[in-house]
């Protein structure tokens, strides 16, 4: 079972989530980190509100909180607590960014980042799917990243790692921001994986 509830919300709610996030929005700042980026990912300054206003209503599957889940907050705590960059050399660190994620047996793996030359270093989220299928898990329900700019999204190659890992992490929650949880398939539109599936 997810660790996370999902459930496409009806007029009402959206109505309801409407009212809410006007109010979180002079609350708060709501950010979030540009996608396809690597551990270097830069972050926008804050939502534009049409924009949310619109991913409201045509993207259902979008689950915004005034709250923080119980959940989120524990995988963002364990992320949080890897996270921290040290130099390996003079050009070369690791630890800029610390990521979790939660299997569907409710086991917590976490990794980091390793920035190094020529593309041998990986992303946090690649160290820590390397630490779960250590325990023989393939099943991820959430997964999160954390770096000094706060929240991040996957990368595309992070992305690609999750779902080739296992098809059904495609309802593996991502969570993109504070307030901002989505389901990876939103992520990874017309995936070439679910093509394939369909011509078969």
């Amino acid at each position: 079972m997810s660790a996370i509830p999902s459930a496409t919300p009806t007029a009402a709610g959206r109505l309801i989530s409407i009212r809410r996030l006007f109010i979180l929005m002079v609350r708060q700042n709501i950010s979030t980190c540009a996608p396809g980026a690597c551990e270097r990912r830069i972050r926008r300054p804050r939502f534009n509100t049409l924009q949310h206003l619109f991913e409201l209503f045509i993207s259902p599957d979008i689950h915004i909180s005034t709250s923080m889940n119980k959940t989120t907050s524990q995988l963002i705590a364990a992320a949080r607590a890897v996270y921290g960059e040290f130099t390996l050399s003079k050009d070369f660190s690791a630890g800029s960014v610390g990521a979790a994620l939660r299997t569907a047996g409710g086991n917590i793996y976490t990794g980091v980042c390793i920035d190094l030359a020529c593309g041998l270093g990986f992303c946090a989220e690649a160290a820590a799917i390397a630490e779960m299928l250590k325990h023989h898990e393939t099943h991820i329900t959430d997964v999160v990243a954390i770096s000094s700019h706060g929240i991040l999204a996957p990368c595309g190659r992070c992305r690609e790692m999750i779902v080739q890992v296992d098809a059904r992490n495609f309802d593996c929650h991502v969570i993109i921001g504070e307030d901002r949880i989505v389901p990876l398939r939103q992520l990874l539109p017309d995936h070439w994986l679910v093509k394939n599936k369909k011509t078969t």
